[in-house]
């Protein structure tokens, strides 16, 4: 059977993704509208400095449809930063994707390092291939037992 892939379409927040920009990988679990955030390293190596790492705390809120903007916020109490993103979800070349902006602060040490402890970051979240993989089993599996559940009817 055919995979058709809609680009532009929405996607799903649920699943994992990696993101080089900040440097991890995010689990992320859309409850009520909240997002629930696990952070965990990439495997592969950091081709530059990363802003977050496993000592952030990280959680999101998704108030509109599937597609529309959510943010993220990012929280790191031993440095007394944080980091907001904002951004939306589409598939796009067949995989599902992440674009938006990070606005990260960091606590100034003086008047002097005012402007420079905020920096923006554009960012493309890519879901990870297992996380694509589990999510169109359980489409397969709903589908068939859809299947079996009509047949049993006729």
């Amino acid at each position: 059977m055919k995979r058709v892939i809609f680009l532009g379409l929405p996607c799903r927040l649920s699943g994992s993704w990696s993101t080089a920009q900040a440097g991890m990988k995010l689990d992320m679990r859309v409850v009520n509208r909240t997002i629930i955030v696990t952070l965990s390293d990439l495997v592969s190596p950091h081709l530059h400095e990363s802003f977050l790492n496993g000592t952030w705390n990280v959680s999101g809120h998704a108030p509109f449809k599937r597609g529309s903007p959510f943010t993220l916020i990012a929280t790191n109490n031993y440095t007394n930063s944080i980091a907001v993103f904002v951004g939306a979800c589409r598939v796009c070349q067949g995989i599902d994707t992440i674009a938006g902006v990070w606005s990260v602060a960091r606590q100034p040490k003086g008047c002097k390092d005012f402007q420079v402890s905020t920096s923006v970051f554009n960012d493309i979240f890519r879901k990870t291939k297992l996380s694509s993989l589990k999510e169109n089993q359980g489409t397969n599996s709903t589908e068939n037992a859809t299947i079996k559940h009509r047949k049993r009817k006729s």
